[in-house]
């Protein structure tokens, strides 16, 4: 009923040795991937890759797949834990063979960087503990009594073999042997030694391996210095090549300063002669493209070194410093190419771009602020432009200044009873304060029983699964406060909070602001023909337009649990706004960069606050007043 070892030093394939999570190396693209992250809708989804080492993904999905073949198995085994003599002994024995290989691949998965491999040795280690138990439960049973003393007159038996076995181990470790063969075949040993060695107690087992254990440490030291040599090269190629495209980005925006400068046009994408305002356009999207090839290139140093030490700070300085230097210089072209009856057209294109991307740079006004001598400079080109820009600001300044007024007071009164997300994120509550016990996520051999705990949690300290689930059920439907919500694109109905302490959020824009837009424009004296000429009124109209709100309030609709290392090594670059460029995601400085969460919220808002109105929904609160928006 139980394999006996066999001499594995040959060429022979073992029998009954489960391969396939090793074999899985080398089969890349075979398998479908991974997708997605728990959440508290679907908890037990695994946690996403980043695949940066090649393997990783195909790996962790053969694993993600044996730990819930496995759950199965221990949960059957639990309910029957009063009854050990119903226990299976053939399948003890192959699922203690299968976890101990799965755990020793979770820690490859580890060594590759990848979150979801500490997360699958904490399951594995809780499932193969459940399992020893069965087993020596099943051992004192009458059969399992008579199975012990037939398997203890084997492992007797085939002691020398096994000893000749680890003998040419030894040999074969001091003589620098493939060290991929070596594992393989001490891993095949092992499996087969698991089978039989579960029924016994820890200090039993010493007696049967010898010095199996030793061997097979010492070659993983070997082997695992081998793999980070080897996992080494991949990430620092992956982030020369992030690096080296944002320094493409950068000459990229010197060639198209100077082909302006020079003929008043530049070749832009698809090889479109474009002028000086979509010239301005195109340098802002090379700076957000080459801000997202920086901050994934960060995160593979966080990845490499596992601490969240930013190491692309200078890069990302220079980028930033670079483009406050090419988009004055675009406008000094413009400047010098444009007609004077075409200055006040291009002067408000240019404040309208200004101001979209002043709201998502590190450090408010910096481009506004960068560019104001080159539109001054602009607009002397146009003196009837210089006349109407000082009588409309001086025509608007006193409406803003009301209007901000009272968009500050409305908003404190709708957000008297919210807690920011800070506050609320950090804060104690008691598990299953708003859910009973047996609709914990948590398998019946890991019950717990109430308690406070941190709402949400900086570090995987437990299977992600559980800690979604939980964290779920105390978040969703809670009302929270956020700052800074910005729109992903003109043309997305989604917005989202920056990233900040651990989380960040996500909004569906379904507030219209159509009517507070349409009073806006009356006190900027906007309409069809005019548009806002100065840089106050040109970001109020065009941050209300394209709904970029200094806070909002709403109710948690949803959680997302993320591993911070993968959510920034796998950015894309259509969410640089979870970055605000200029900057770069800072992590928790003395935590492993490999254990650090990343919490997302879904938020349906009740109301969002403009810097010069307020929307809510129907399901807002009533405001106490309804102060005038205008001031005139």
């Amino acid at each position: 009923m139980f394999n006996t070892y066999q001499f594995l030093m040959t060429s022979k394939r073992p029998r009954l040795i489960i391969l396939g999570p090793c074999t899985a190396l080398f089969l890349f693209g075979s398998y479908t991937p991974s997708i997605g992250n728990p959440t508290g809708k679907n908890p037990s989804q695994p946690l996403k890759i980043h695949a940066t080492v090649a393997g990783a993904e195909v790996l962790a999905n053969e694993l993600h797949q044996t730990y819930l073949e496995e759950l199965d198995v221990v949960k059957q085994m639990f309910d029957k834990r009063n009854n050990p003599a119903s226990f299976s002994p053939r399948q003890i024995s192959n699922s203690a063979a299968r976890l101990w290989k799965a755990r020793r691949d979770a820690k490859h998965l580890e060594l590759m960087s990848e979150p979801i491999g500490a997360d699958l040795s904490r399951k594995f280690l809780l499932l193969a503990m459940q399992i020893d138990q069965f087993g020596l439960s099943y051992s004192r049973t009458p059969r399992g009594s008579q199975m012990m003393i037939k398997m203890i007159t084997e492992l007797r038996r085939d002691s020398p073999r096994f000893k000749k076995f680890l003998q040419l181990a030894a040999a074969s470790l001091q003589n620098q042997s493939d060290p991929e063969v070596f594992t393989k075949q001490m891993e095949a040993q092992g499996m087969l030694m698991r089978q039989s060695l579960v029924f016994f107690r820890p200090l039993e087992q010493k007696k049967y391996l010898h010095n199996f254990d030793t061997l097979i440490v010492t070659g993983d030291l070997k082997h695992n210095e081998l793999r980070r040599t080897q996992y080494l090269a991949q990430a620092t190629a992956q982030i020369k090549r992030e690096v080296a495209s944002a320094a493409a980005a950068t000459e990229e925006t010197k060639r198209i300063c100077l082909e302006l400068e020079q003929t008043g046009f530049a070749t832009l994408d698809g090889n479109v002669q474009g002028d000086g305002t979509q010239a301005f356009a195109q340098v802002c999207k090379l700076w957000s493209q080459a801000s997202a090839n920086l901050i994934r290139a960060n995160a593979i140093e966080w990845m490499v070194t596992n601490k969240t030490r930013n190491a692309r700070t200078s890069e990302i300085a220079s980028l930033k410093k670079a483009i406050l230097i090419a988009l004055p210089d675009i406008i000094n072209s413009v400047a010098e190419e444009t007609a004077a009856d075409q200055i006040p057209t291009v002067y408000t294109n240019l404040l309208r771009q200004i101001s979209q991307v002043d709201r998502r740079t590190t450090g408010r006004h910096q481009v506004s602020e960068a560019c104001t001598n080159a539109l001054n400079q602009l607009v002397t080109k146009s003196p009837t432009l210089a006349k109407c820009i000082d009588a409309y600001t001086r025509a608007t300044v006193e409406p803003l200044r009301w209007r901000n007024r009272f968009a500050t007071e409305q908003a404190g009164y709708l957000s008297r009873r919210q807690t920011s997300s800070e506050a609320l994120l950090n804060s104690e509550a008691l598990l299953n304060s708003k859910a009973p016990t047996d609709t914990s996520n948590r398998p019946n051999f890991a019950q717990r029983r109430g308690g406070k705990t941190l709402m949400t949690s900086k570090t995987f300290n437990e299977p992600a699964n559980w800690m979604i689930d939980e964290t779920a059920k105390r978040l969703v439907g809670q009302s929270i406060k956020e700052d800074r919500l910005i729109r992903l694109g003109p043309n997305r109905r989604t917005g989202v909070i920056p990233f900040m302490s651990g989380h960040y959020s996500t909004v569906v824009l379904a507030l219209s602001p159509e009517e507070e837009i349409a009073d806006l424009k009356v006190a900027l004296l906007i309409d069809d023909e005019h548009n806002a000429l100065s840089q106050a009124g040109m970001d109020a109209i065009s941050s209300a337009e394209m709904q970029d709100y200094i806070a909002i309030g709403g109710t948690v609709q949803q959680v997302h649990l993320e591993a911070l290392l993968t959510r920034f090594i796998v950015f894309p670059d259509a969410a640089i706004t979870l970055v605000p460029l200029g900057g770069l995601p800072q992590g928790a400085a003395n935590l492993a960069s490999l254990e650090q969460t990343c919490w997302r919220l879904d938020i349906v808002p009740q109301w969002v606050q403009h810097r010069y109105f307020t929307v809510r929904s129907n399901a807002a609160k009533p405001l106490a007043s309804n102060p005038r928006q205008t001031g005139n």
